[in-house]
């Protein structure tokens, strides 16, 4: 199955990631470390396998509430200056409200089109998230 990449927005500090997910797996739950900035980010799949956590040790967590069955990630968006300072997550359910803070003069959006999913992150990261894409595919048919 194709995949296809948007992004990433953001500073050009940290370290490049680029997680390599099955195509079988689906995204359930992000936990988000923030404060000023979106310090850490990270991915839990329907296997219950997660990513590593990208970024810092800092931040307050939140985690998102277990998706439904069938519930599939279809966009991220927010504000970024030399970090990624503010982040929206939206299901094909739901949106969660804005997690980090309110700095950073450019803004990112990435709308997937109908009938795909993000599977995945790619970016920098170091003390902070520096830099954030995704990459999705089609729902399997």
């Amino acid at each position: 199955m194709e995949t296809f990449l948007c992004g990433p927005s953001g500073g050009t500090g940290g370290n490049r990631f680029l997680d390599d997910i099955s195509v079988d797996l689906f995204i359930i739950a992000i936990q988000v470390w923030s404060g000023s900035y979106i310090d850490a980010i990270q991915l839990t799949f329907d296997d219950n396998s997660t990513t590593e956590k990208h970024g810092g040790s800092g931040g307050s967590p939140w985690v998102t509430p277990a998706f439904l069955p069938g519930e599939r990630v279809i966009e991220l968006s927010g504000s970024y200056g030399d970090y990624i300072d503010s982040l929206t997550i939206r299901t094909t359910l739901q949106t969660f409200p804005a997690l980090g803070g309110g700095g950073g003069s450019k803004e990112f959006r990435y709308h997937i089109p109908d009938n795909m999913h993000i599977a995945g992150l790619f970016g920098a990261s170091g003390s902070y998230l520096d830099a954030l894409g995704v990459f999705y595919r089609q729902f399997p048919a």
